[in-house]
């Protein structure tokens, strides 16, 4: 898959006015695997500079944070701690 592609995935996925609230509402599930999905997601939206600033100024690092705390297991929770401090 090519960067650019990515990129303007990452681009549309950002555009979408209800993303917070729906990665919000997974990430409070007791599913581990789940978890995983939403950090992955996170992460791959921070993982570029324009990316991480506008991933940032629609608080998906809340949402990191909220898995965080709320871990269904220690994979989850080291995933989610890592995106936190890169973010």
């Amino acid at each position: 898959m090519s960067v650019t592609f990515q990129l303007q995935s990452c681009e549309q996925v950002l555009a979408h006015p209800s993303l917070y609230d729906s990665l919000m509402l997974f990430s409070k599930t007791s599913h581990a695997i789940l978890q995983k999905v939403i950090v992955k997601i996170v992460s791959c939206m921070t993982g570029h500079t324009d990316m991480r600033i506008q991933a940032l100024s629609r608080n998906l690092d809340q949402v990191l944070l909220q898995i965080k705390h709320n871990a269904a297991d220690r994979e989850a929770w080291n995933m989610a701690d890592t995106g936190v401090c890169v973010a």
